[in-house]
């Protein structure tokens, strides 16, 4: 029988490289048993956890390390970012380091009549704003009354789920 001293009681989440991406860790009463990751650019990342518990404290123990390849077949495009009040999201198709490789010829192969989901929370995982079933490539996030500070947008548009950054200072 295994002692409950030994089971784990927190963990510890470390990516890299971090390239402006954010790592949410949370869970119950402290103890961050999950994370979500926020990656705002395409690459290779390793991730690493190690799980701790009071016999550990303060080090952590074993860790599990994980290789991720993040691709995308769109990005969202927030302008102004930083706001102080209003700002535009637009998906848009390939990647944000092909964009500036394509031509104003080039075809968008958005679906404009495809509906999508948009999400956004604070820096603790607070749902901030919510809109569903939109149409067309783009929207307006109103930021009127917000605290400064770094928002994560979460888009799920078909079956790929976007994410970035939204930066809101007054």
């Amino acid at each position: 029988m295994e002692s409950s001293l030994s089971a784990p009681t927190d963990y510890n989440w470390t990516l890299s490289p971090l390239n402006g991406n954010y790592v949410y860790e949370h869970g119950d009463n402290g103890v961050n048993v999950n994370c979500d990751i926020l990656f705002s650019s395409t690459g290779n990342y390793q991730l690493v956890v190690q799980a701790g518990n009071t016999c550990s404290a303060p080090n952590f123990g074993p860790s599990y390390v994980r290789g991720i390849y993040v691709y995308t077949s769109y990005y969202m495009m927030i302008s102004p970012n930083p706001t102080s009040g209003e700002a535009s999201l637009s998906i848009e198709s390939g990647s944000p380091e092909e964009a500036t490789l394509k031509s104003a010829s080039t075809e968008s192969t958005f679906d404009e009549t495809a509906e999508w989901d948009l999400e956004v929370y604070d820096n603790v995982q607070n749902l901030k704003l919510k809109k569903t079933k939109l149409k067309g490539k783009s929207t307006k996030i109103q930021t009127h009354g917000w605290k400064d500070g770094v928002y994560m947008v979460r888009v799920k548009y078909k079956d790929e789920i976007l994410t970035g950054k939204l930066v809101v200072k007054k």
